[in-house]
């Protein structure tokens, strides 16, 4: 069943009763990333049409991707894993409440950026560097861009910070060495740095002590007066005045105990000299759950999959490009995505046709050729589409019907010439009218005389009857050429002149078709096509410009006039209608035909 946007446009519109906000106002947008349902059957038709471009942008990106791969040495990866305890004496004999006396002015020693700062920094990897020179000549940046040093977590309870140390290099060897002199200096670093820190401890305690003595010595000087004083209970305010001061002394002697115990502490510690960082994962090569080393190469796969898959996205954005700057309809389904009318026929690429001036007669037919066999197969097409065009509406009558395209050159006037003579071999006495004034060329296709025409009959008031010609070797087929009138007769297109002239065609024959001039740039169209019963639409396949179709269309739309549909010439595609099937010779009635019109066939002179 059709969609209802379909409904629409295969129902039968009288001219001013199509609405503009009817679906050439809503025109589908190219499938290029629009509804998913349109989407893989769209970048199916782009890989049929470039699959060539997209084969050699992917060829080219994965030879790429597999000889920078391949070329590329392979190397491989160490580490090793330090726990970091940044805790001092202090913290660990001792807990000094006293804000002044608890790790005044330092930093948090946790502090990632500090301590990957510390671990990188050129004094300390100098120094470690002096110990790897010897064997492997390395210079402190050449180090530093094998190196990685990563924090793994942080446990804040137990004040400890892990960190990871790896080196990258294309020697196994020098990659253990390399680490295991990185431990050496890093523990000694450690060793060292706790040394200072524990004699810095020692300094800061040791400048409190005399400041802490001078206040006992000032305490207790206070108190001893008021202890003679206070058993003669002489003033009540005495008494406090003692208490307090002895609080003060008490809390002070505590403090300078605890100073005393944490400055022997850091003493005893600094004599034992153990090493405070820990090495929590010893110094190895990295291997995979089987134990087999990883190196580069095992990546060669993923990044010839990322390659292949690169390049099939570039081919395709390359193929998108290409056919956006094409800007024109490259296949039948691509026309029925884009453009949301009923498509009526699709007539096949004849390059006969494109070879002659004139169509051939039944005579020319009837001889077995090529051009047979193609003309045959235009005029079978010709056939299913005035099939279509007929039953549009079964309760009204096709008679006048004006035949049109976007631009020049889109086949409008063979596919009008062909649709005639189809129509004609139904028994219709059909009526082809040339109104394309600008450049008339359907009594050269017929080889007929275009001595007087339409221009005279709308310039000079001629009668029509006497104009119209017989199309020779076609029965019921009859021709009214543009004729050579005065300059500006397709003016009189738009008057009532041309109203009361067809609706005397009309009277006259079952049907009667237009050819006209190209939509772009004329009006003869539109005003014809207002006393007709609809336009019809030639889309030249590979030629004509979807953005210029589109414009027309919404032109179309705004003026109200009856559009039937659509047929795609020059299609290269198999036809898929059952109306198109091939039906022979006998069918199209091809039989010799007395040339009725000899008379106005050229002759030799005579001598």
């Amino acid at each position: 069943m059709a969609s209802e946007r379909d409904q629409q446009f295969l129902s039968w519109v009288q001219p001013g009763e199509q609405s503009a906000d009817e679906p050439l106002g809503n025109l589908a947008k190219p499938a290029l990333l629009g509804s998913q349902s349109l989407n893989i059957r769209f970048l199916g038709r782009l890989v049929r049409r470039n699959i060539l471009l997209i084969v050699g942008i992917n060829l080219c990106v994965t030879g790429l991707t597999a000889y920078f791969v391949l070329s590329r040495p392979r190397t491989y990866e160490g580490e090793f894993q330090l726990l970091v305890e940044p805790v001092t004496a202090i913290d660990k004999v001792t807990d000094l409440s006293i804000p002044s006396y608890q790790n005044e002015g330092l930093d948090d020693p946790l502090d990632n950026s500090r301590l990957i700062k510390t671990l990188k920094s050129p004094r300390l990897l100098t120094a470690i560097l002096q110990q790897i020179q010897p064997t492997y000549p390395l210079s402190y940046n050449e180090l530093l861009k094998g190196m990685k040093v990563d924090p793994i977590s942080r446990d804040e309870a137990e004040q400890t910070q892990l960190i990871q140390v790896s080196y990258t290099s294309k020697d196994q060897s020098k990659i253990l060495f390399i680490l295991e002199k990185l431990v050496e200096g890093y523990l000694k670093y450690s060793l060292e740095d706790r040394k200072s820190q524990i004699q810095d401890d020692i300094s800061l305690i040791e400048a409190q002590l005399p400041e802490l003595r001078q206040r006992i010595y000032t305490l207790e000087g206070q108190l001893q007066p008021l202890a003679i004083d206070k058993p003669l209970g002489q003033f009540p305010s005495v008494e406090g005045t003692y208490e307090q001061l002895n609080r003060q002394l008490t809390g002070e002697r505590r403090t300078l105990t605890e100073l005393l115990l944490a400055r022997e502490a850091l003493k005893m510690e600094a004599t034992q000299g153990q090493v405070p960082w820990q090495i929590s994962t010893q110094p190895q090569l990295k291997t995979d759950e089987q134990g087999h080393l990883i190196s580069s190469g095992h990546s060669q796969a993923q990044t010839l999959a990322l390659g292949v898959i690169g390049g099939l996205l570039l081919g395709l954005g390359a193929a998108l490009l290409k056919e956006k700057q094409q800007d024109t309809f490259l296949s039948i389904e691509d026309l029925q995505a884009d453009i949301p009318l009923p498509l009526l026929g699709t007539l096949p690429f004849n390059r006969a046709i494109e070879m002659v001036d004139q169509i051939p007669s039944p005579r020319e037919l009837g001889e077995k050729s090529a051009a047979h066999h193609q003309n045959q197969a235009f005029l079978q097409a010709s056939e299913a589409l005035y099939t279509k065009i007929r039953f549009l509406d079964v309760n009204r009558t096709v008679r006048a019907l004006v035949v049109s395209s976007i631009a020049a050159r889109e086949g409008k006037t063979t596919v009008g010439l062909y649709l005639a003579q189809a129509i004609a071999r139904m028994g219709q006495r059909v009526l082809l009218v040339d109104a394309n004034m600008v450049f008339p060329q359907l009594h050269s296709r017929l080889g007929l005389p275009n001595v007087e025409g339409l221009r005279d009959v709308l310039g000079r008031n001629l009668d029509p009857n006497q104009l119209i010609q017989r199309v020779p070797y076609q029965k019921n087929l009859s021709i009214l050429t543009a004729g050579q009138g005065v300059s500006g007769a397709n003016k009189a297109l738009a008057s009532t002149p041309i109203e009361d002239l067809m609706e005397q065609l009309h009277s006259a024959f079952d049907v009667v078709l237009y050819d006209t001039p190209h939509l772009q740039g004329y009006t003869d169209a539109r005003f014809l096509t207002v006393n007709a019963n609809g336009l019809l639409m030639v889309v030249g396949m590979g030629k004509t410009r979807r953005s210029a179709f589109v414009k027309v269309l919404k032109d179309l739309q705004a003026s109200r006039l009856p559009i039937l549909g659509l047929v795609a010439n020059f299609s290269d595609e198999e036809p898929s209608d059952p109306l198109q099937e091939n039906y022979g010779d006998d069918y199209f009635g091809v039989e010799d035909l007395e040339d009725e019109f000899e008379i106005f066939r050229e002759r030799p002179s005579q001598p």
